[in-house]
């Protein structure tokens, strides 16, 4: 006989405190890169990190497009536009796309830069975390 009032933990203690870890780390950053697999990007992206970064200037990576249907990725691309998140699709292991990553995540930082240097300070290296 099965107890339907049988609650079962599905969700596992590190997953729950890595979470715990990752928000407590996002204080200490200005941007968060989040890598997805171009090839199943909402299946590599767990929705929680969304509300741990709400704050926080986020950049979708999605890695492996060499080995993604491009016509699916690019439909990937335009539905995170769509959703109004920064994203980008790379080959990692070629240097110019990691430059791309570099440039980008320059962009995003354009205006806080602009707003610390009306305030006197000066540039400093992007604090990043990359999950």
């Amino acid at each position: 006989m099965m107890n339907n009032d049988l609650n079962i933990q599905w969700y596992p203690g590190h997953m729950a405190k890595a979470l715990k870890e990752v928000t407590l780390q996002a204080k200490l950053v200005d941007l968060v890169i989040i890598l997805l697999d171009a090839r199943i990007p909402l299946s590599s992206f767990n929705p929680l990190f969304e509300e741990a970064f709400r704050n926080k200037r986020v950049m979708y990576v999605m890695t492996k497009s060499d080995k993604a249907d491009d016509f699916q990725t690019n439909q990937w691309l335009k539905y995170f536009e769509n959703d109004k998140k920064k994203v980008l699709a790379i080959d990692a292991r070629k240097d110019r796309n990691i430059k791309k990553v570099i440039i980008y995540a320059e962009e995003l930082m354009k205006e806080k830069r602009e707003k610390d240097a009306l305030r006197g300070l000066k540039p400093r290296p992007i604090k990043t975390m990359i999950i």
